[in-house]
């Protein structure tokens, strides 16, 4: 996995305990989208959480994607991920998927 960008968004007040995390990168693999996704989802539920509250099929500027939405527990705050992936060019049996990671401790819907 190459990252591109890291983004972290700015504390909204002193208060704030938790910045939510924006990030991008590229994969190469021999995976197309869908069976990606799949892989992606085996990893979650062996490695992170059985919290998955959403998975399905999106458009991305006009192309195929998936998203995957999960919760897990860190330390005492419940931190909602969303996980986009994207094929950006498929050749000779080689995907180069965007990747995109979404960690935010409120609803995110509110993005």
């Amino acid at each position: 996995i190459n990252v591109l960008g890291k983004f972290i968004s700015p504390k909204e007040n002193d208060n704030d305990a938790f910045q939510e995390a924006l990030i991008v990168s590229v994969e190469r693999s021999e995976l197309l989208l869908e069976q990606f996704t799949e892989k992606t989802l085996e990893q979650i539920n062996q490695n992170i959480t059985k919290d998955v509250l959403n998975s399905e099929s999106i458009t991305l500027d006009g192309k195929p994607a998936n998203q995957v939405i999960y919760q897990r527990q860190v330390n005492d705050t419940t931190l909602q991920i969303m996980q986009i992936a994207q094929d950006l060019v498929v050749r000779a049996k080689t995907s180069f998927l965007a990747v995109f990671h979404l960690a935010t401790h409120s609803n995110l819907n509110d993005y």
